[in-house]
């Protein structure tokens, strides 16, 4: 909620994956992006509550998928409503840059930044989308921290209500209605959101990759990094990255 390397094949949507730290397998690096150049391929993060987009997840990215151009906008997360505003006035025109039409659009979101992700994913024409310890029912995870917060981040404080908790209810999506493929990366360890829950609603919805131990934070971006590089790589097989995404569909 508040915001190694990894063998995949993608079998298949539905495939779960268990990572518990084993060697590499991957017949492709992330590494080897570094000589690879493919346009302005886009990855946007979304940060989770309590964060900024210059949060250290978006960090990462960017510093190990250069070859990539990473956004990471800063919205309101903790009021749904004003944040599925910003980030669609923040997002659409990107969406409608020609600079990005032959190209993979992924969009990753931490938190509740995956949870606002499965709302916008397929709105704003992204092709794949990545949950990170997905927020998955905040109306009822957020009742536990009602009141003041503080936000480091953004050196903010604000009141989250009953009512903003409440609403976030409005924009729940479900599995079968995200509508592009899901990627979910989930930290066994996490200890605000049960990762059995997860998987069960998303058991044959998604490709599920878990993860020993860890934390809501997630401690596993050195893996997160080589799936997501392995997303764009798959979906830039044959030069169409929406062919390639509704085949998984």
């Amino acid at each position: 909620m508040f915001d190694g390397n990894a063998k995949v094949a993608f079998p298949g949507k539905g495939a779960i994956i268990m990572l518990p730290g084993e060697s590499s397998g991957l017949s492709w690096s992330w590494k080897s992006m570094r000589q690879n150049r493919w346009g302005y391929t886009l990855i946007v993060y979304l940060h989770g509550l309590n964060s900024a987009g210059a949060s250290a997840k978006a960090g990462v990215l960017r510093e190990s998928l250069p070859s990539l151009e990473v956004i990471s906008p800063t919205y309101p997360a903790h009021s749904a409503g004003l944040a599925i505003e910003h980030l669609t006035d923040e997002l659409a025109p990107l969406m409608e840059d020609g600079r990005y039409a032959a190209e993979p659009r992924l969009l990753v979101g931490s938190s509740m930044g995956g949870f606002y992700g499965a709302w916008l994913a397929a709105r704003l024409g992204f092709h794949h989308l990545v949950m990170i310890n997905p927020a998955l029912s905040p109306w009822t995870l957020l009742q536990q921290v009602e009141g003041w917060q503080y936000n480091e981040a953004k050196d903010e404080n604000y009141y989250l209500s009953s009512e903003m908790v409440a609403a976030t209810k409005a924009y729940h999506t479900q599995p079968d209605a995200v509508g592009v493929p899901v990627t979910l990366l989930m930290d066994k360890g996490d200890e605000l959101i049960d990762y059995r829950q997860v998987e069960k609603r998303y058991r044959g919805m998604a490709n599920i990759h878990l993860f020993e131990g860890g934390s809501h934070a997630f401690e596993h971006m050195d893996e997160a990094v080589a799936i997501i590089g392995e997303i764009h790589h798959s979906l830039m097989g044959d030069g169409s990255p929406q062919m390639n995404a509704n085949k998984r569909k």
